[in-house]
């Protein structure tokens, strides 16, 4: 037997790796798929800013991952093996977004913000 094989346990059942999406729920929060924590590596991550933007009918919400909970904005992930998820409930009464309208899983795209952090973002067509 070859002593030089280094194995890996695999540890993450039940985990999709394909999808990576960012949900919102009927609960007025939102949901960050298992391959969508996994390729972030959002478990290194204690927080999340929210930002939004509106052009042409398209709502942007993007999502800023840190670990500074005193930053002006940011607001507890909480996770669960290989899932994330926040509640605010002010982010959708603030913007006037109907989470029960809005409910479903987005793609997730990436830009760069105005201070050329990465964040992560989705695009939800006025509804």
């Amino acid at each position: 037997m070859n002593q030089s094989i280094k194995w890996e346990t695999f540890a993450e059942v039940g985990s999709r790796f394909g999808k990576k999406v960012i949900s919102i729920n009927a609960n007025q929060g939102f949901g960050f798929s298992s391959g969508l924590f996994i390729e972030l590596g959002l478990g290194c991550f204690s927080n999340v800013i929210l930002k939004y933007s509106k052009y042409r009918g398209v709502h942007y919400i993007g999502f800023e991952f840190l670990n500074d909970p005193n930053k002006v904005g940011a607001v507890q992930l909480t996770k669960k093996g290989n899932f994330a998820q926040v509640g605010v409930r002010s982010f959708f009464q603030k913007y006037q977004l109907d989470a029960k309208q809005l409910k479903g899983a987005y793609p997730v795209e990436y830009s760069d913000d105005s201070d050329n952090r990465k964040l992560a973002f989705i695009k939800i067509s006025a509804k």
